[in-house]
């Protein structure tokens, strides 16, 4: 599941859709590499317009990688 939060500070409202639709289609080519019933919320900062399709998708994939590292369990509870 995939939630996205685009202020008025992102821009007008075309380009805040555009960010969405581009944060959308990240999400749905990398769904088969996420955990499988995760949900996500990303805020759509002001310039991710600096920034192309393969970035913003190389920088998605790295926050997941982040935060999967951190859920997994280290080693055996006691």
């Amino acid at each position: 599941m995939l939630g996205v939060i685009a202020s008025r500070r992102v821009g007008n409202a075309v380009k805040r859709n555009r960010g969405k639709r581009l944060v959308r289609e990240i999400f749905r080519r990398n769904a088969d590499t996420l955990t499988r019933g995760s949900r996500f919320v990303v805020v759509l900062r002001s310039g991710f317009d600096r920034y192309d399709f393969s970035d913003l998708e190389r920088q998605f994939n790295n926050a997941c990688a982040k935060i999967s590292a951190k859920a997994e369990p280290e080693g055996p509870s006691k």
